[in-house]
């Protein structure tokens, strides 16, 4: 199983949404600070796990007010929604409230599917440095 459509107005200058479709291998490729990880690893991780890595240096982050970097200005709203091959969905997103904090996430995982199975990132990492 893998994610087929990832919608996103993560890093997005207006808040507006973009679709990424993705086949069962991706590469995704551009220059260094090109915004790749803000694009498609950061949201895909959230809407399919519920929390991501890589933001201010941790791992596993579900914090809303670390996550609140990817709002934009113009937008109080942030989400990722994944779509499965299967056709199941996975939904993530948060709102930024009128005092300036961030509403706690709403994740909302597919049905029958193992985040870790879908996206075995942290395995694969965890592997390679040899803490598995």
């Amino acid at each position: 199983m893998h994610v087929t459509t990832l919608t996103t107005n993560f890093a997005s200058p207006r808040g507006k949404p973009r679709a990424f479709p993705l086949g069962q291998y991706t590469l995704v490729k551009g220059r260094n600070a090109g915004g790749k990880s803000s694009l498609v690893s950061t949201p895909l991780r959230l809407a399919v796990s519920g929390s991501t890595d890589d933001v201010a240096g941790r791992d596993d982050v579900r914090d809303p007010q670390l996550l609140s970097q990817f709002l934009s200005m113009t937008s109080g709203e942030l989400y990722a929604h994944a779509t499965f091959d299967g056709g199941g969905q996975a939904a993530w997103g948060t709102v930024r409230q009128p005092d300036g904090t961030v509403k706690h996430p709403l994740h909302e995982p597919a049905a029958g599917v193992d985040p870790e199975r879908a996206l075995p990132l942290r395995a694969i990492r965890a592997a390679l440095l040899g803490d598995e």
